[in-house]
């Protein structure tokens, strides 16, 4: 049994440990880069979540139909004025800025 339980504390110990969230923003510019094939998306307020060098910037690649689906997303919300919930992972980043994993549009 002891070795039982020191087995998963050096599992734990030695896996890495991630944060992520979901925070709300309001998005100020998009834009897409054909050089680089991704969309990014200027916030505000600053995103709090990762551990990647740029806060107030989101971005991903345009590499298939969910890409897309959130570039409409994220179109729709900035054309509306309304605000976006977004999946941030903290060792996700594409560049230096957070590569979102959920997106939605809210009130």
């Amino acid at each position: 049994m002891k070795k039982m339980i020191a087995i998963v504390f050096a599992v734990v110990l030695s896996s890495n440990i991630y944060a992520a969230g979901t925070e709300e923003f309001t998005i100020t510019e998009v834009g897409v880069t054909r050089g680089g094939n991704y969309v990014f998306l200027n916030i505000i307020p600053n995103e709090s979540v990762s551990t990647c060098s740029r806060h107030n910037q989101l971005r991903w690649e345009m590499t298939d139909s969910m890409s897309d689906a959130m570039l409409s997303i994220a179109l729709t919300a900035h054309a509306s004025g309304k605000k976006v919930k977004v999946g941030i992972a903290d060792n996700d980043c594409l560049g230096d800025s957070p590569r979102p994993g959920s997106f939605t549009i809210i009130n």
